[in-house]
């Protein structure tokens, strides 16, 4: 009786532009190494001949006992291939030479190693090859031959770098302009289920165990739907300047996930190289700088405004005191970070918004995030050649209310910040406040005249209120009577509105309005709606679904899990960005096509592009 096979997935390499998968069917007699190749790293087809390594002349190296395959290639034709080999309960990393990735020779043991590793490919430093291994923490070794090698005694990542109780696993070794680039598998096992992410490193080309400052970056996390269920990684291949994972599943097959293509740029971060829609790149695009007192613990919320070929955020940052002011960064294309200011542009100056017993909190109901006072949550609005800044003012112990400020044109792009001194729009006086816990947040201007009228839109439910003025000058006396409640949707996925999120975009459907809403299962979510060009308190379209709800792990990790909140949002070339807080704690960007996603909103469900690997299932598992 035919017993039952198990795939074996034994590791992947590149050649060209051919990538190639070592698979074996384990049975209680027979295991064969299976060699696919395929042109896209996703379509398989197997190759005529059967791959083998053999130990001296004859003997073939038993793959019931092999793992890990790594290889690299050393030259032209030439590839070296390390793989774990287990005999008993201890495991010794092994290798072989190849000319053509079908006949292997088994070359003996590296040294006394037991963890997986792999060689740099088409690298030698000093006339050495270069070996990358660990479990616990990255180690190094070298070699003149490929027989004899030297472990170094310093490690290239100490365990103190890592998670406590997490494991490594090298993934990959490539050659990049600026270094050495280590990809990595990490894991960390909790109630007996493993959870994986994948990392890289840069190291230096002329000091191989030296990692570049500032290089480490997280580039992937194990999704939701893989909870529950046996994960093995199988290997990463680098194709046409991308980065392609392989994992198996047990009894499902194994599957592919393509990660965003990267550039070292001369800072030595990894960065995304250039916008890919479906697949937003970096996520988040700013977090805290813990060097910087006043934004050391939280960087959120960003405003967002285009203009000269640049988006200007202003962004909500929260520093060592909890207090919140509001830094500036810009990018040309929406999503790198190109320029990032060290000071604040904005710090609290008025009674009404600074807490001199911060962080003591007075008010705890009234805390945002961890902020104890300050600058909360700008939205930023140019109109007629001036830039106009509402944002959440809040002393710590009354109730946080709208002030506005203004600035020049010339002053703002030339980063003179000589800010118009900051009034209160919302009332002072909180008990005239006629909403139910009398807070009055989250105010926004439209971006030109309706009715040859200033507007200033400040709630949304139960109804849209907007005001209108002939002038934005407050004197510090006039203030908006705004009005909102919690008044459940019933049997909708936006139960309770809670405010306005960037201020209103002109489309040539109407007014595109975002909005975040409170559900019983998670913080906020956050929805669309188109309002009447000439009457915005009509609304014409309303998202049946959210269009952004937390899900990524910077949105659900963090000071204040599961939110997302936005605060800008603007359009390049027909595309939306939007842009807003992951949990309170890092700013990040989300994309569409403007007109699709219109169109989706009036007929349809329109969502926003996250940074989201496809994943492909390039093996499906026959049992």
């Amino acid at each position: 009786m035919n017993k039952k096979k198990s795939l074996h997935g034994l590791g992947v390499a590149s050649k060209g532009k051919k990538i190639f998968l070592f698979n074996s069917f384990l049975s209680d007699r027979t295991s064969k190494l299976r060699l696919e190749t395929s042109q896209d790293g996703l379509n398989f087809y197997q190759e005529g001949k059967q791959a083998k390594i053999v130990i001296g002349k004859k003997k073939k190296e038993n793959l019931r006992y092999c793992r890990d395959f790594r290889i690299s290639e050393l030259k032209i034709n030439s590839f070296f291939l390390t793989y774990k080999h287990q005999k008993g309960k201890k495991f010794s990393l092994c290798g072989a030479l190849s000319k053509d990735l079908v006949h292997w020779q088994k070359t003996g043991k590296l040294a006394s190693i037991q963890e997986a590793g792999m060689i740099v490919p088409h690298y030698k430093h000093k006339g050495r090859y270069f070996l990358y291994f660990g479990e616990k923490k990255i180690k190094i070794a070298s070699s003149k031959d490929l027989f004899n090698w030297e472990i170094s005694t310093k490690p290239v990542l100490p365990s103190t770098r890592l998670p406590k109780n997490s494991k490594i696993k090298i993934g990959n070794l490539a050659i990049t302009k600026k270094g050495i680039l280590l990809t990595y598998f990490q894991w960390k096992k909790t109630n007996s289920e493993r959870k994986y992410i994948l990392k890289t490193i840069l190291l230096a080309k002329n000091e191989p165990n030296k990692p570049l400052r500032k290089s480490m970056t997280t580039i992937w996390r194990q999704p939701k739907k893989w909870r529950h269920k046996e994960i093995i990684p199988v290997g990463i291949i680098k194709l046409r300047n991308k980065l392609i994972s392989y994992w198996q599943i047990k009894d499902e097959g194994i599957f592919a996930i393509r990660h965003p293509i990267f550039k070292i740029k001369d800072d030595l971060k990894l960065r995304p190289y250039r916008p890919i829609l479906k697949r937003m790149r970096k996520n988040p695009i700013l977090g805290p700088i813990v060097e910087n007192f006043w934004e050391s613990q939280a960087v959120f919320n960003p405003a967002a405004v285009y203009d000269k070929g640049k988006v200007h955020l202003v962004y909500r940052a929260v520093g060592d005191k909890a207090i919140s002011a509001l830094g500036y960064a810009s990018s040309r294309d929406g999503i790198q970070i190109d320029e990032r200011l060290k000071k604040p542009i904005y710090t609290p100056k008025e009674p009404f918004e600074t807490n001199l017993q911060a962080p003591m909190v007075a008010s705890p109901q009234f805390i945002s995030g961890i902020g104890c006072g300050g600058c909360e949550d700008p939205r930023i609005t140019k109109i007629d050649g001036r830039f106009y800044l509402t944002y959440n003012a809040w002393n710590g112990y009354e109730p946080p209310k709208v002030a506005i400020t203004s600035i020049s044109e010339d002053d703002f792009l030339n980063h003179r910040w000589q800010w118009k001194k900051s009034v209160l729009i919302s009332n002072p006086d909180s008990t005239k406040v006629r909403n139910a816990d009398r807070i009055n947040k989250n105010w926004a201007i439209f971006p030109e005249k309706i009715k040859g009228k200033y507007a200033i839109i400040h709630s949304l439910c139960p109804e849209i209120l907007i005001d209108y003025f002939d002038n934005l000058d407050f004197d510090g006396k006039t203030y908006i009577d705004s009005y909102w409640e919690w008044k459940p949707r019933k049997n909708r996925w936006d139960t309770f509105v809670r405010g306005i999120g960037p201020p209103p975009i002109k489309t040539k459907e109407g007014w595109l309005v975002l909005y975040r809403a409170a559900t019983s299962d998670c913080g906020y979510k956050m929805g669309a709606m188109i309002l009447d060009s000439t009457n915005p308190t009509k609304i014409l379209y309303r998202s049946q679904n959210p269009i952004l709800e937390p899900k990524s792990w910077y949105e659900i990790e963090g000071l204040k899990p599961r939110i997302v909140y936005g605060c800008g949002a603007v359009v390049i070339k027909n595309h939306l960005f939007v842009y807003y807080g992951g949990s309170d704690t890092v700013a990040c960007v989300a994309t569409a096509p403007l007109d699709k996603f219109l169109e989706q909103l009036k007929y349809g469900r329109p969502q926003l592009n996250l940074i989201k690997e496809k994943i492909s299932l390039v093996y499906r598992y026959h049992g």
